[in-house]
């Protein structure tokens, strides 16, 4: 095996293990999307940027471009609302839409790298 041999290996068990986490983030991203129709808040909107900042760069990390300015298109429109200081309906209505195409395209991603396996 020559070192280009092991480091495509190396990449690709390490993008393997990025998608196997994948699934999670999904939960994740519902239960806070959820949390914001309940309780519009500054602390839920700055964690739903957080995760959303964290996808779109460990997307584009690894390669999964879609996923990746999807997750960073979440993000503006979060950072909007938390600089603008209220979580106001329209914003809401903005992050409901940016989530649904972020979850959309991971849902994508882990069907599309499990019919590659």
């Amino acid at each position: 095996m020559t070192d280009m041999d092991a480091l495509q290996l190396k990449v690709g068990q390490l993008t393997a293990g990025y998608v196997e986490k994948l699934p999670g983030h999904v939960v994740d991203l519902k239960s806070i999307a959820e949390r914001l129709v309940h309780e519009p808040d500054q602390m839920v909107m700055n964690e739903l940027c957080e995760r959303a900042h964290k996808l779109a760069g460990s997307a584009g990390s690894y390669g999964f471009t879609d996923l990746g300015i999807a997750a960073k298109d979440l993000e503006n429109i979060c950072v909007t609302s938390v600089e603008g200081g209220d979580v106001l309906e329209d914003t809401i209505d903005g992050v409901t839409m940016a989530l649904i195409m972020l979850i959309s395209i991971i849902e994508d991603t882990i069907k599309s790298n499990a019919d590659d396996t």
